[in-house]
């Protein structure tokens, strides 16, 4: 899943503006029976292109994901670039999933991890997560799980919740850092709290086992039904095993 951190203009601020801007910006004929998809994609372009990057990234993120208008990984990339090439670290972070996933651009490991660093150091905490991950993995850079704990504890402190889930992981596992499963059971709890259902599957891997927390077969099976409903096909898993 393309996941970008949301750009400082928020979502629902445009929605009130939309029909206020379309007014003055864009002619009647110009989105006559379009769907709400299709005039959002033409507010962005019109709010890019008056130098608005936050909304470059917004429709880079259209692109990347065929929302509004046909898939387009090439011009996503560019949107990218120009919001990162404005200061805007969101489009920095984007474009590092691109050279990642090779969409758009040729995968460059390299240069993706350029583009994560710079975001994180801009205050993009899915970039620092992003750092983590090639981090603990050997992705562009030496596999050093100290490292990656580092990434994963700055993006977890920035509310970046899957930070606080892998750096859970490394908790667990005792990867890079001292092993410690009361530590790995809260910061597990805070990224399902913050909706991680990656989180609240491994809390319920802790209370089913009772690994740094007292065994409790009973919230184990609500945090694996969160995670469940949430869409982790693991927690539907772990339910189904506990229900046998």
């Amino acid at each position: 899943m393309f996941q970008v951190a949301s750009p400082i203009l928020h979502r629902t601020l445009r929605c009130a503006l939309l029909p206020l801007l379309l007014l003055f910006w864009i002619p009647d004929v110009a989105f006559a029976g379009q769907n709400s998809a299709n005039i959002e994609a033409e507010l962005e372009k019109r709010l890019c292109d008056n130098g608005i990057k936050t909304e470059c990234v917004e429709l880079g993120l259209m692109y990347a994901r065929g929302n509004g208008v046909p898939q387009n990984y090439a011009i996503a990339a560019r949107l990218f670039q120009r919001a990162c090439d404005g200061g805007e670290m969101t489009g920095c972070g984007g474009l590092g999933i691109m050279y990642a996933d090779g969409k758009g651009v040729l995968q460059d490991y390299g240069t993706a991890v350029s583009l994560y660093t710079k975001a994180c150091n801009g205050g993009e905490m899915q970039s620092c997560f992003n750092l983590g991950v090639f981090s603990e993995n050997g992705r562009g850079i030496p596999q050093d799980y100290a490292t990656a704990a580092r990434f994963y504890k700055q993006a977890c402190d920035g509310k970046a919740m899957r930070g606080c889930n892998n750096l859970g992981q490394m908790y667990y596992t005792g990867r890079g850092i001292l092993q410690n499963y009361a530590v790995a059971a809260q910061l597990y709890k805070q990224a399902c709290d913050g909706g991680s259902m990656a989180g609240c599957n491994n809390l319920g891997a802790i209370y089913e086992l009772g690994q740094g927390m007292p065994q409790d077969f009973t919230i184990a099976t609500r945090l694996y039904k969160q995670a469940c409903g949430g869409g982790m096909m693991q927690g539907c898993d772990n339910l189904k095993r506990i229900y046998e």
